[in-house]
């Protein structure tokens, strides 16, 4: 198989058609980024919970804004 002028083995062409396509690849990256900060707030949200005796820890409704 040539690309760009060079011939690669088809080896070569079988671990290029095993690289995940271009969505899906920005879907892992974000996954992989987004995972510490779902740790975080898990952990935090259990200790909330350890606090308030294990009642759930909600967040609070914003205030309605008035004209």
């Amino acid at each position: 198989v040539a690309l760009r002028g060079e011939v690669y083995p088809a080896s070569h062409v079988d671990v290029l058609a095993s690289l995940p396509t271009r969505d899906q690849a920005l879907a892992m990256l974000a996954r992989v980024l987004t995972e510490p900060v779902t740790m975080f707030a898990r952990a935090v949200k259990a200790v909330g919970e350890k606090q308030n005796g294990g009642a759930a820890v909600e967040a609070a409704e914003p205030a309605a804004e008035t004209a």
